[in-house]
């Protein structure tokens, strides 16, 4: 792979090495950056250094694109009868989170490496639901990752990869919480 680096910002990889006209932008002037050729995760490592968007940029370059089934998000309640301890022995702990911090137990669980934490929160177990004590976060960003709200809230996903991979570690997290149960949706 030949990797370069985009005048606009970001990296790119060819399969092919590109020519200087190819690299040259006539909009602004300026041309892309050739940074090397790598064949493996190790050679494109030593090109590019190790920081988390790098690390990402490589593995979606050395991982083929795998077609996800599509997903939809499971809606969740309290277990009937679901008590503070219940909830305390899976491991959440007393207080809020920066996200939440008028919780009284939170837990904050990585979803997607480097990128998407899922944070529960619980004011009282009485009046928790699944939308507002339940954060998906852009960890990046400190802000909510917009895509799994809006108009994608609830709805069956088939054409969004990093998405549908969001909403299935979530369904996989929410479905390990003994305290929950699937809400049925008709």
């Amino acid at each position: 792979m030949y990797i370069y680096e985009s005048h606009m910002g970001g990296l790119y990889a060819e399969q092919e090495p590109l020519g200087d006209d190819e690299l040259y932008c006539e909009e602004c002037g300026d041309s892309d950056r050739y940074i090397g050729c790598a064949n493996t995760k190790k050679e494109a490592k030593k090109l590019l250094g190790n920081d988390k968007n790098v690390r990402a940029f490589i593995n979606r370059m050395f991982n083929p694109k795998v077609e996800l089934p599509p997903v939809a998000m499971n809606r969740y309640k309290l277990r009937p009868g679901t008590t503070t301890e219940d909830i305390k022995q899976e491991r959440f702990r007393e207080g809020g989170s920066w996200i939440n911090k008028n919780s009284v137990l939170c837990k904050s669980i990585t979803l997607i490496e480097d990128s998407i934490v899922l944070d529960i929160g619980f004011h009282t177990a009485e009046d928790w639901n699944d939308f507002d004590y339940v954060l998906v976060l852009d960890d990046d960003f400190l802000q909510p990752y917009t895509p799994f709200y809006g108009d994608n809230y609830g709805k069956t996903i088939d054409n969004f990869e990093y998405l549908q991979r969001v909403i299935q570690r979530y369904n996989d997290e929410m479905d390990k919480l003994s305290f929950l149960e699937r809400v049925i949706i008709e």
